[in-house]
């Protein structure tokens, strides 16, 4: 369940506490029972204007493995701080649209210097578009503290190392050697190799 701050904590404040809570794990996509639970750790909603019940939904996360899963050719960005920013009525109620002005402010307050370097993306995905929710990454080199303004697009196999595979080629990889391996131990076509 996500954290609700009240306008009388500062922006700073929430800020301070996703960077904090951001540090205690790292979103590799996947859906197991810790991600879920980092996940939920890394979200909250802000009440950002005094006596008012709208809000300004944040999930602030450490993401890594865009590379190596197969998602994107580039190896430049295979981690990154990633910010999600969307507005609400309230929490759980209805989206509004992008407020550009305190996006700006959030942007800067979550990535200091580093805020030239943010990669945006809008809405993707049937929710992500319907609730206007934009996302904001800095790209960091393998020690998490070198921020990195990516060479090429994420496309681009200019940097790729010899014999990376996309999640879909590497997915058809391992379906033709499950299916060479049900060939060699005699699959009898009821999903069952060697009577078992």
């Amino acid at each position: 369940m996500a954290r609700i701050y009240p306008n009388r904590f500062a922006p700073t404040f929430v800020v301070q506490n996703h960077r904090l809570a951001a540090m205690r794990g790292i979103n590799d996509g996947s859906s197991s029972q810790d991600l879920l639970m980092y996940r939920d750790m890394c979200q909250s909603f802000y009440h950002y204007i005094k006596g008012e019940r709208v809000c300004m939904g944040i999930l602030f996360t450490r993401d890594e493995g865009h590379h190596t899963c197969g998602w994107w050719k580039n190896p430049d960005y295979e981690r990154c701080e990633h910010l999600s920013l969307s507005f609400w009525e309230e929490p759980g109620g209805k989206p509004m649209p992008r407020d550009p002005v305190r996006t700006k402010a959030f942007i800067e307050l979550f990535f200091g210097d580093y805020a030239r370097l943010v990669w945006a993306e809008g809405p993707y995905g049937e929710f992500g578009k319907e609730a206007d929710i934009w996302h904001y990454r800095v790209f960091y080199a393998p020690d998490w503290m070198t921020p990195l303004l990516p060479r090429g697009e994420v496309y681009t196999r200019e940097f790729t190392e010899a014999g990376w595979l996309s999640s879909s080629a590497n997915q058809a990889r391992i379906d033709e050697e499950i299916e060479k391996l049900r060939e060699r131990l005699g699959d009898q076509g009821d999903g069952k190799i060697n009577g078992f």
